[in-house]
């Protein structure tokens, strides 16, 4: 066999690999594994070899390229040039979907005390005070339970209102005055009265008219009646004066009975009557501001209450003893409106008319003068006071505003208010606010009346 050149020249002591690690560990003081420890290749010290083993570079973990950063920077740019285009674009959407005029107007205010006398007439025209009157009635209805009973009888009772249609001047009717119900029965007056004339406006007849209290002619059950007409019986002769005066019932004419009656005493009959009026003066006056027209106003001074005066009933056909109080309730009432313009007309120098309103109004001390002596029925002209402190704000035609300002230049807003003399100053908002111009559109403006209460006299 041949022999290696290159062996025979260079001969590699040989080392036995436990004498070398033994050793190694005796110096070092350690125990080494075998496997950490591998022999040199035979070709290690080969230069090239060693080149091209050498280790590669160590390349960090997130390198960053100069090309990869230049792209994510334009990536997050165009993401943000987008959202801000989108935010513009939003933004020129949102105010152009709210646009609009917003106009605040505050409207000419004058201050003034109030204490003077206004004359007042049953519907007159202005600039004199029209009054109208309001009527009405009610009934309370109050039991007792029997305590005892007896045989006995009782005429029925009830209210009638006479009318006269026949003649201006009062016709007078004496006490016991014979009334006709439709049926035949016969009722007598409890006191003598005078029936008031009527009154004509125009082609228009208001009769007169009268309260009085009826008795049946004769006891028993029969003579109850629901409302009803009844006729005169001495104006028989008289075929016109008969029509036209006649009498109709205020309340059920009731408490006619014969036979066995229960009884109550006086004094429970009374006490109970004297509730039932009690109530119904509330109700009457709660009544009158239920049913007051819209646009009226009515003062607590201006009210008259009337109650029927009656025995109080203690005997009965049935065992609860029933009464019922009877009443009407008559004011004088105004239109707010016309209140306004006279006030206006009493405390403001030139005067020209406009329309005005006074919130304090209601709040106002009236005083009816010589309430005492007034028959509501009957009166056609009165006298009222008021007192008090209250703001004439005039009023402001607000669809005339906006149409004065459709399409209109914003700079000109003053001078078009300033023309306005009910109006004493004015505040304008246009969006989107680059807008120079109001809406072209009616329902694009609003205005909103402000009733800043200073004084201006």
């Amino acid at each position: 066999m041949a022999k290696n050149v290159v062996e025979d020249i260079i001969k590699t002591p040989k080392r036995e690999p436990s004498v070398f690690f033994s050793e190694l560990a005796k110096a070092t003081n350690k125990t080494l594994s075998t496997q950490e420890v591998k022999p040199k290749s035979p070709r290690s010290t080969s230069r090239s070899t060693s080149a091209r083993q050498s280790p590669p570079p160590r390349i960090p973990k997130d390198p960053i390229s100069p090309v990869f950063t230049e792209r994510k920077y334009h990536k997050h740019a165009r993401i943000w040039v987008f959202a801000a285009v989108s935010v513009f674009i939003l933004f020129f959407a949102l105010s152009f979907l709210f646009s609009g005029a917003s106009v605040s107007v505050s409207p000419k205010t004058v201050s003034v005390d109030i204490a003077t006398d206004f004359a007042s007439e049953k519907d007159a025209i202005l600039p004199s005070l029209p009054f109208q009157l309001m009527a009405i009635s009610a009934s309370e209805k109050v039991s007792n339970p029997s305590t005892g009973s007896k045989v006995a009888s009782s005429k029925a009772t009830g209210t009638v209102v006479l009318f006269n249609e026949y003649s201006t001047t009062p016709q007078n009717l004496l006490i016991n005055t014979r009334l006709e119900a439709p049926n035949g029965k016969i009722y007598y007056t409890d006191k003598a009265v005078s029936i008031p004339g009527y009154k004509k406006t125009g082609t228009t007849i208001t009769p007169g008219s009268v309260d009085v209290k009826v008795t049946a002619a004769e006891a028993g059950e029969e003579y109850n009646s629901p409302l009803t007409d009844f006729t005169i019986i001495g104006f028989k002769t008289n075929a016109d004066k008969y029509a036209k005066m006649y009498g109709r019932s205020r309340t059920e004419i009731s408490g006619g009975a014969t036979g066995n009656m229960y009884t109550v005493s006086a004094e429970e009959a009374s006490a109970s009557y004297a509730k039932a009026r009690e109530t119904l003066n509330q109700t009457l006056m709660t009544q009158a501001r239920t049913e007051l027209p819209e646009g009226f106003v009515l003062f607590d001074n201006a009210l008259f209450i009337s109650i029927d005066e009656a025995s109080p009933i203690t005997e009965s056909k049935e065992t609860e003893i029933t009464q019922v109080a009877t009443g009407t309730a008559q004011a004088f009432i105004f239109k707010r409106s016309d209140l306004h313009e006279v006030i206006a007309r009493k405390f403001i120098q030139d005067y020209d008319g406009d329309l005005v309103h006074i919130p304090e109004l209601d709040s106002l001390v009236f005083e009816l003068r010589n309430k005492d002596t007034i028959v509501p029925a009957t009166v056609e002209d009165i006298t009222i006071n008021l007192t008090g402190s209250a703001n004439i704000i005039w009023d402001v035609n607000t669809e005339e505003i906006i149409s004065s300002l459709v399409g209109k230049r914003k700079k000109d807003f003053q001078s078009i208010m300033s023309i306005n003399p009910n109006i004493q100053s004015a505040e304008v908002v246009i969006k989107p606010f680059w807008e120079r111009k109001f809406p072209t559109k009616p329902e694009s403006i609003e205005v909103l009346v402000k009733e800043s209460l200073f004084i201006l006299l």
